[in-house]
C-alpha cells in the first residue's frame, strides 16, 4: 500500500483528542503548529487541515517543535502531502522540528524528503 492510498483510507480512523493545531492566515500562508504525539489514531485531522489549507493556499508552515512522539502512519501522511503539494506547485514547509521529530524522520530515511537536513538534532 502506497502512502498515498494510506492517506486516503485514513479518514477512517478515528479522530484522538490529543491533537491540537490551530491555523493562522499570515501574509507566508497558514501555520499549523503540531501537538506533541502525533500517531495513526490521531492524523485524520491533520490530512484534513491541510487538505483544506491547500484549497485557500499555495504555502503551509508545519511548526513541528512541540512533537515529542510520532509514529510511521503520520510521517507517511506529511511525505504523501509534500509530494502532493509538489505536483500542485505548492509547498510544505517544516519547521522547527523537535529533535524526536528529526530522529524519527531519520530512522525511516525521511529527513531528505521532508527537508530537515538544514536541521541539527
Amino acid at each position: 500500500m502506497t502512502a498515498e492510498n494510506d492517506m486516503n483510507s485514513m479518514t477512517d480512523v478515528q479522530e484522538d483528542q490529543s491533537f491540537n493545531s490551530d491555523t493562522e492566515c499570515e501574509d507566508a500562508g497558514p501555520r499549523i503548529n503540531l501537538d506533541t504525539v502525533l500517531s495513526i489514531q490521531n492524523i485524520t485531522k491533520l490530512h484534513e487541515r491541510i487538505k483544506n489549507s491547500f484549497a485557500v493556499h499555495d504555502s503551509i508552515e508545519i511548526n513541528a517543535s512541540q512533537v515529542a512522539s510520532i509514529d510511521t502512519a503520520a510521517l507517511q501522511l506529511l511525505v504523501a502531502l509534500k509530494k502532493e503539494a509538489g505536483k500542485r506547485q505548492k509547498n510544505i514547509l517544516v519547521t522547527e522540528p523537535s529533535p524526536r521529530f528529526i530522529e524519527s524522520a531519520d530512522l525511516l530515511g525521511l529527513s531528505d524528503v521532508l527537508e530537515l537536513n538544514g536541521f541539527a538534532q
